[in-house]
C-alpha cells in the first residue's frame, strides 16, 4: 500500500490536484481509514520501554532465549552489573531446567 501511495506522490507527472483522486483510484478510502488504524493500533510511543509488549510474549520469547544467549557473549564495565547477573540466572535456570528463582 505504500509503494502504490509513494508511487503517486513523487510522480512528477501527476499534478497536485490529481494526487487525491489518483490515489483513490488506486487505494479506496475505506482501505486507507482501516491500514491508518491498524498503524495506529500497532504503534507504540517514541519513549516507550517496551516491557509490557515482552510481558505480554513472555511465553513465546522463553522458546528462544537460550539459544539468544548462548550466541553472545556479554561484558560490563560495571562491577558488579545487574544485568549480566540477570543473564547469567536465566542461563542456569535453562541448564538446570527450573522455571522458579528462589
Amino acid at each position: 500500500m505504500f509503494r502504490e501511495l509513494g508511487s503517486v506522490v513523487v510522480d512528477t507527472n501527476v499534478s497536485d490536484a490529481q494526487v487525491r483522486p489518483l490515489i483513490y483510484k488506486r487505494i479506496s478510502p475505506k482501505q486507507l481509514q482501516g491500514a491508518l488504524a491498524d498503524c495506529e493500533r500497532l504503534m507504540r510511543p517514541a519513549d516507550d520501554n517496551y516491557f509490557d509488549f515482552l510481558a505480554n510474549r513472555y511465553g513465546h520469547l522463553r522458546k528462544f532465549v537460550p539459544t539468544f544467549l548462548a550466541a553472545f557473549t556479554f561484558h560490563s564495565n560495571r562491577k558488579p552489573d545487574p544485568l549480566l547477573a540477570a543473564i547469567a540466572l536465566i542461563r542456569d535456570l535453562d541448564l538446570k531446567g527450573k522455571r522458579i528463582v528462589h
